[in-house]
């Protein structure tokens, strides 16, 4: 890190701001009153960062959700749209990193459903959000690469999960509390007073999951509902906590463990 800023091991530089939602998961007691410059000094060298961002009107990079999980076990994740050109079955450029895929990699189409590189390259276009993760090999991602090996992970995504950009309605709510009614008719949750529709591109926290099955470890990425194919009746819990990003039509843009 350097004054105010995080360099990932991909390049990609993480500035939060006063705007920033910030949340550091080793040290919980003062999350809701840190302030960037305070969380950026927490931040150590190979620790697991994960930070959410749209691209302004004006090109600059807004992050609103930055979040340190602790050591990382050398995963490097990323989620964005594909630069166009793209190579078939070789490679693309996300958010300037260079992405190689291989062969034996695990692919996933729109629907969540696996499918082989060749499916995967039919289906993408330049423009499409991914996700990619690339597996615990520290010598899959360097500065400004990444390559999918056989434990690389490429999945097309409907949706970014990002609230202000183009693919999001304009406005949006953060909800905060415990589920009093979880229904998998429809996939909606209640919140206090508030019904929430979560849809197929509402992005799941990887604490929620983690949360479900009881297990220590956070699985390595945030992914969608309609990737996850899990009942929302498992997924969630009326008895932990969780922060619903909310759009202006009542429908979950993301779900995360509240803080």
């Amino acid at each position: 890190t350097t004054a105010g800023t995080i360099t990932t091991r991909l390049g990609i530089v993480i500035t939060p701001t006063g705007d920033s939602r910030v949340f550091d998961r080793q040290n919980q007691d003062d999350t809701l009153l840190m302030t960037p410059e305070r969380f950026v000094g927490r931040v150590n060298v190979g620790d697991e960062v994960r930070g959410r961002a749209y691209i302004d009107s004006s090109g600059d990079t807004v992050w609103t959700q930055v979040r340190r999980l602790g050591q990382s076990d050398g995963t490097c994740s990323l989620m964005g749209p594909v630069a166009s050109p793209i190579v078939t079955n070789e490679g693309f450029d996300v958010l300037g990193v260079t992405v190689t895929t291989g062969f034996f990699a695990s692919f996933y189409d729109e629907d969540g459903d696996a499918t082989d590189i060749d499916g995967f390259f039919d289906g993408l276009e330049a423009g499409d959000n991914v996700q990619l993760s690339s597996g615990p090999d520290t010598a899959t991602c360097s500065n400004g690469m990444m390559t999918l090996s056989e434990a690389g992970t490429a999945s097309l995504y409907a949706d970014d999960g990002v609230a202000g950009n183009a693919d999001d309605r304009p406005q949006s709510i953060s909800i905060i509390g415990n589920p009093v009614e979880i229904s998998d008719e429809g996939n909606v949750i209640q919140i206090g007073d508030q019904q929430i529709s979560v849809q197929p591109g509402t992005i799941i926290g990887a604490g929620v999951f983690a949360a479900a099955v009881g297990g220590p470890t956070e699985p390595s990425v945030d992914t969608s509902f309609g990737n996850a194919q899990w009942p929302l009746s498992q997924l969630l819990l009326a008895e932990v906590s969780y922060v619903v990003e909310v759009d202006a039509n009542g429908e979950a843009i993301s779900i995360n463990l509240a803080a």
